[in-house]
């Protein structure tokens, strides 16, 4: 029996013992991956090798004409993309987390050969070998992955920051897939978060006068969140209950019995991948409805549940023929004090209008504040927030054509000076996080959203 045969087989009808396992191209962690310095210094390596690969090309391009100073730095780009997502895909954890997020917020700033490569990130970093699955299957659950289900896909279906999913069939026939944390994990985002806050923290600290610990506390707490699979299980179980009945979002159903700290188990719900359909052969009508759709529950969660599913990677959504939309991954979930919800709600109707004045009394209260409490003209207002206004203007927001970021960027850069100064609320980065992630889905999407039309009923509510 060939190997395509033995892996049509298992995948199938069995779960294959450890000596028969199909080849695959899992990678196995050592310490050089596990460690706070092995990790610090892959990281290290990779900055002077991306630095190394532009200055090679510009010195080859130094005396070279404008054509092919342009294609050296193309190459210089897919190069050290391919270093990118080769070096976050091996360290997983809170690295590839930034990997994933670059992926998002990047369609205006980075190179796209950059975007294209990390958005693989989102869904196909390099797998795990399957006989630690199964280990940690075991660890977890107590009992042999081959009394637990009839059949375990060998090879991972999607691998994520810190864990991977295998599809599965349970004893009674129920299509599931099986999220299986990877072992060690826990260590590596600490080791990841120690190195990001001692490199990026103290630069940042040179540039921002606002509390850095405030904010750096917020992200532990979420990351941290995300790995315990039990409170994932109850993030999901809500999100089930809540939109069971709702005709725009799918949940899939979780299998309690069958989870663990480290392991999730889930009803199988596939639908088609979200970067399928930003292809052109796409008619427009679909990709408008499904971002339309996806605004919808942006908008539900925040100002209805007073929660957000903050990690909004596209590989977290599939999309059912008729356009309703599954979410997947509920391990990160905001959750927003209500007199914030409230108060954000009148800021955006303060903003709408152009009202400054009662803005900026509006985000003092939120927590974002000129640590000086200097006041600015309105036209500084109006042209920080006339970028971040555009998708509310009456009529259908065309997001295939727009740059906000970029022009946000722009603006954000020439205040640089002042921006250092104000203090930002701990509930607005993750916040942020799902508002700028979304942006980056629809752009890549192409759609046409009326977003104040969606926006509307929430602002006209008390």
């Amino acid at each position: 029996m060939n190997e395509d045969s033995k892996q049509k087989k298992y995948s199938h009808d069995t779960i294959p013992p450890d000596e028969n396992e199909p080849h695959d191209e899992s990678q196995e962690m050592g310490e050089e991956t596990t460690t706070r310095l092995g990790r610090f210094l892959k990281l290290s390596g990779l900055s002077g090798r991306v630095g190394a690969e532009y200055l090679g090309k510009a010195a080859r391009g130094a005396f070279a004409g404008k054509e092919r100073r342009d294609a050296l730095l193309g190459e210089a780009h897919m190069a050290n993309a391919k270093r990118v997502a080769e070096t976050f895909g091996e360290l997983k954890g809170a690295v590839m987390k930034l990997g994933q997020m670059m992926s998002l917020q990047s369609y205006d700033f980075l190179p796209k050969e950059l975007t294209e490569v990390l958005r693989g990130l989102q869904k196909d970093a390099p797998p795990m070998a399957f006989s630690k699955i199964k280990e940690q299957i075991r660890k977890e659950l107590g009992q042999d992955p081959k009394d637990l289900f009839g059949a375990l896909e060998p090879r991972a279906y999607a691998s994520a920051s810190i864990g991977q999913v295998h599809r599965a069939v349970l004893r009674d026939g129920r299509k599931v897939v099986v999220k299986v944390q990877y072992p060690g994990v826990d260590e590596m985002v600490d080791a990841d978060l120690d190195n990001l806050e001692s490199i990026i923290g103290n630069a940042v600290k040179l540039l921002y006068h606002g509390e850095i610990k405030t904010l750096m506390a917020e992200v532990r707490e979420r990351i941290g969140e995300e790995l315990d699979y039990r409170l994932e299980l109850a993030n999901l179980q809500e999100y089930w209950e809540r939109f069971a009945d709702d005709e725009d979002i799918l949940v899939p159903k979780p299998v309690p019995e069958l989870c663990s700290q480290r392991i999730l188990v889930m009803e199988r719900l596939h639908g088609e991948d979200g970067n399928s359909l930003a292809l052109d052969d796409v008619p427009q009508q679909r990709r408008d409805d499904i971002g339309k759709r996806l605004v919808t529950f942006l908008f539900k969660q925040f100002f209805e549940l007073h929660t957000l599913h903050a990690d909004p990677n596209l590989a977290n959504f599939a999309f059912m023929p008729d356009n309703r939309v599954i979410v997947y991954d509920f391990g990160c979930i905001k959750r927003f004090p209500d007199d914030f919800v409230t108060g954000y709600k009148q800021a955006l109707r303060h903003g709408l209008a152009h009202d400054w004045i009662p803005l900026r009394q509006t985000m003092k209260s939120l927590g974002m504040y000129h640590l000086d409490d200097k006041e600015y003209p309105d036209d500084w207002y109006e042209n920080l927030a006339g970028p971040a206004l555009r998708p509310f203007e009456s009529g259908r927001y065309d997001f295939g054509e727009c740059h906000i970021a970029e022009d946000l960027h722009r603006v954000s850069m020439k205040n640089f000076g002042e921006w250092s100064h104000w203090q930002i609320p701990r509930h607005q980065i993750f916040l942020n996080r799902v508002i700028v992630g979304m942006y980056g889905n629809l752009r890549h999407l192409r759609a046409r959203v009326n977003v104040l039309e969606l926006l509307q009923p929430y602002l006209n509510e008390a």
